[in-house]
């Protein structure tokens, strides 16, 4: 099974259900100012044993906020604040016939990484979960 469609598809309808813009890998140029979540990288890899068929997942969150003014980078870490909570509590719906192990997701990195542009300030917080996923 593709568990890496899946988690992305989880990570699409939980942030946008919290009311969030969310992008799979990468922001259009189109787009002006404003706070969007892009789903940046995912790993996966197998943890199989003679029991289960298992996945050891992670996936980058890259929270950016571009503006056109100087107003540092609190919008990014207000939504850090608010979704890593959630997150970590497990909040995932994975497809039918995939198992996200409860209490097994873990932050694993938090970093920021701020851009200056022609036009934009664009200030980012990047986000690392892993997750212990079991197929069904």
């Amino acid at each position: 099974m593709d568990v890496t469609k899946y988690v992305r598809q989880a990570y699409i309808t939980l942030l946008t259900g919290l009311g969030y813009s969310v992008w799979d890998r990468f922001l259009p140029d189109i787009l002006g100012t404003g706070l969007y979540i892009i789903l940046a990288d995912q790993q996966d890899s197998l943890q199989n044993n003679k029991c289960s068929n298992g996945h050891l997942h992670n996936i980058l969150l890259d929270i950016t906020h571009r503006t056109d003014d100087n107003s540092s980078g609190v919008v990014c870490d207000n939504v850090a604040e608010a979704i890593t909570p959630i997150i970590l509590a497990d909040g995932l719906v994975l497809a039918s016939g995939l198992t996200l192990i409860q209490g097994s997701t873990r932050k694993l990195s938090d970093s920021t990484s701020d851009g200056l542009g022609d036009v934009y300030r664009i200030y980012r917080r990047l986000i690392r979960f892993e997750h212990i996923i079991k197929e069904n």
